[in-house]
């Protein structure tokens, strides 16, 4: 039996350790999700948003119900859908993984009985999904190798360790001081994590030491204040650890029991889960009359279940998993197996790849990376502007004055932008706001002075429907250095 590649005959026994392992997937995604919706507050924002929730919920209380997890999957690629293109970099890569599992219990599903074989399932999902999680390592490296992200005054490492500290100090512990040192240690420490994972992953011997590396370091980004896009991390390597690691994290879960068994002696569940609401408001921090986001209770109650998994993990790693493991192929453990794997695949790499392209420089995969490919020049210390085929980045405008209150703003933060940001704001404003509406601009080199938006075509004209929903862009800095903003 090769319980790497997964290839355990049909028995119908939900002990398998292999159907185990499937559940362990199911929760951490529908924890994911629950997380996610926790941090944007997307509870019943959409309806889809309702669905989203309620399917999470149902996967948790069901105990890995494959139908409840097909609803999951089903309403988050629905509500990625209707956000776009206002949406981030890790809710892309979780719409088209769970897109890709959506086909895969296709695949796997007998059209005569209508049954789904798990074991199949797995078989399919699994290897295209763990080659979308090495592509986003592999981009979030690939975009940081350009020149600002390795000047200390502009790197997005340094801002975040600066952001880091500060969440420290909040929490009452020990800030991380931040001088030329640890700044340097930010800034290289970042890329060679990031760059290892995605190898330790790869080689048979040390994925698990991967795994545990991974979840670390997505803990430490966690608590800064990316506890959505790390625990959707923490999915994501799940699925390069051996089948037979579950039977040590089972026991690592069993271990953590026996460890807090003790309060319930003296004290029932709620009390203590009362206590610890308590302390939890009383660390809440109010700024403007609002509560501090750092601070929600949400987001500490991720911390304490963060710790939990952590915990787990590595004691499971004190078990011994199948050798077997070694023996599997590269094409066994990432090679997607059908067609439709490998175009998902595909959308993986080419949304990593818009920047470089002339598409879009939002949500692809350039998260904390000061990269810059706009205004016909780029900092990136390998791939020139010339490999831009479309002129969406080469058209870019700076805002002068406008008589629209949003615009105004943006005149007022000197940042540049492409002109299809511009035209599609305006084209998506009601008539009687764009009515009268006064603009003044750069387009090049060239000021351009609009009395009227609603009349003007290049501006009142909206974009084809595709168009507008699949490119994003954001703004850049109008000097030769940019700040993070990708």
């Amino acid at each position: 039996m090769n319980t790497a590649s997964l290839t355990i005959e049909r028995s119908g026994d939900n002990s398998e350790p292999v159907i185990r392992w499937l559940q362990w997937f199911m929760y951490l995604w529908a924890w994911s999700v629950l997380f996610h919706n926790g941090k944007t507050n997307d509870w019943a924002v959409i309806p889809c948003d309702l669905l989203t929730t309620g399917a999470a919920v149902a996967v948790l209380f069901s105990r890995g119900n494959i139908n409840a997890f097909a609803m999951l999957l089903m309403a988050q690629v629905t509500a990625f859908c209707v956000r776009l293109p206002n949406v981030t970099n890790h809710p892309v890569l979780a719409a088209i993984a769970a897109t890709t599992m959506l086909m895969a219990m296709v695949a796997a599903t007998d059209r005569k009985s209508s049954n789904m074989d798990q074991h199949r399932f797995i078989q399919i999902f699994a290897p295209a999904v763990r080659m979308q999680v090495l592509l986003l390592y592999f981009w979030v490296v690939f975009h940081k190798l350009n020149r600002d992200f390795f000047i200390p005054e502009w790197s997005a490492a340094v801002e975040h360790l600066e952001n880091l500290s500060l969440t420290l100090r909040k929490l009452h512990l020990p800030p991380i001081p931040v001088n030329s040192f640890t700044a340097g240690s930010a800034i290289w420490g970042t890329l060679l994590v990031e760059a290892a994972i995605p190898i330790l992953l790869l080689i048979p011997r040390t994925r698990i030491v991967g795994v545990l590396v991974a979840v670390v370091f997505h803990f430490v980004l966690g608590i800064e204040d990316y506890y959505d896009f790390t625990s959707l991390m923490y999915a994501g390597v799940f699925l390069f650890l051996p089948v037979s690691y579950i039977v040590g994290i089972e026991q690592g879960v069993t271990a953590l029991r026996k460890l807090f068994a003790w309060p319930l002696r003296f004290a029932p569940g709620s009390i203590w889960l009362s206590i610890l609401l308590i302390v939890t408001a009383a660390n809440l921090t109010i700024e403007d009359g609002e509560v501090e986001h750092s601070f929600r209770v949400f987001k500490i109650l991720w911390m304490i279940w963060s710790f939990g998994l952590i915990f787990v993990f590595f004691y499971g790693s004190r078990h011994k998993a199948d050798d077997s493991l070694a023996d599997t192929t590269f094409r066994q453990f990432v090679w997607p197996a059908n067609v439709a794997s490998w175009v998902l695949v595909g959308l993986v790499v080419l949304n990593g790849a818009c920047p470089y392209l002339g598409l879009k420089t939002r949500s692809v995969f350039a998260m904390f990376s000061n990269l810059r490919t706009e205004n016909g020049t780029t900092n990136h210390l390998f791939v020139p502007a010339g490999s831009q085929i479309f002129e969406f980045q080469t058209d870019m405008v700076q805002l002068l004055e406008s008589s629209d209150s949003e615009l105004q703003k943006m005149a007022e933060s000197q940042a540049m932008m492409p002109f299809f940001n511009l035209r599609k704001m305006v084209s998506s404003m009601p008539p009687d706001r764009r009515a009268n509406m006064s603009v003044r601009f750069m387009r090049g080199n060239q000021e351009v002075i609009v009395s009227n938006a609603a009349t003007e075509p290049a501006l009142s004209e909206p974009y084809p429907y595709l168009i507008r929903k699949l490119l994003l862009f954001g703004p850049i800095n109008a000097g030769p250095y940019q700040k993070n903003r990708h």
